[in-house]
């Protein structure tokens, strides 16, 4: 647990309670309300001097051999938990873009040569387009890529982790 403890925080911003996912290094991060609304008319709002396109997640960690790619803060925490269930925290890595535009740094993309990496798409044409994009990335970087996209249209991993009796 203690990549999900260096990256997650609770805080106040824009005078609301949020949660906040970051990246390791502390120089990406993102808020969003502890009660689920948005903040001001964001979802997510990255908080200022951050390098958006930094991925969040101890994915650079090569003693893993296998990496979880997700996309957004609450798959992040859904990768994590996921994990944590399946007994395979010390075994899966993650890393989480921020963001379906987002496009992973030379640096993040060459902590996954050699290695597995799952990406858990949105279903959506956004989700669908960033998958297809970063796997192409990492593939060409090296690394053995595959793309899991739920079959419920709109879904990603954080809507099939809290499904009732579903495995993931």
């Amino acid at each position: 647990w203690a990549a999900i403890d260096a990256a997650l925080r609770v805080a106040t911003v824009d005078g609301e309670r949020c949660w906040i996912i970051r990246s390791t290094c502390g120089k990406n991060a993102q808020a969003r309300r502890l009660d689920g609304q948005k903040l001001g008319d964001l979802k997510a709002k990255t908080l200022p001097g951050a390098v958006a396109t930094l991925p969040v997640g101890n994915y650079h960690d090569t003693r893993w051999p296998a990496v979880a790619l997700v996309e957004g803060g609450p798959d992040v925490l859904a990768a994590y938990a996921s994990l944590y269930r399946l007994g395979l925290l010390d075994t899966v890595a993650v890393c989480g873009m921020l963001g379906a535009s987002m496009r992973p740094p030379f640096g993040a993309v060459a902590t996954m040569r050699g290695r597995r990496v799952r990406i858990f798409a949105h279903n959506d044409p956004a989700g669908q387009k960033a998958a297809d994009s970063w796997a192409r990335i990492i593939h060409n970087a090296g690394g053995t890529v595959d793309i899991w996209t739920p079959e419920t249209e709109g879904a990603d991993l954080n809507d099939i982790f809290h499904l009732p009796d579903t495995e993931v």
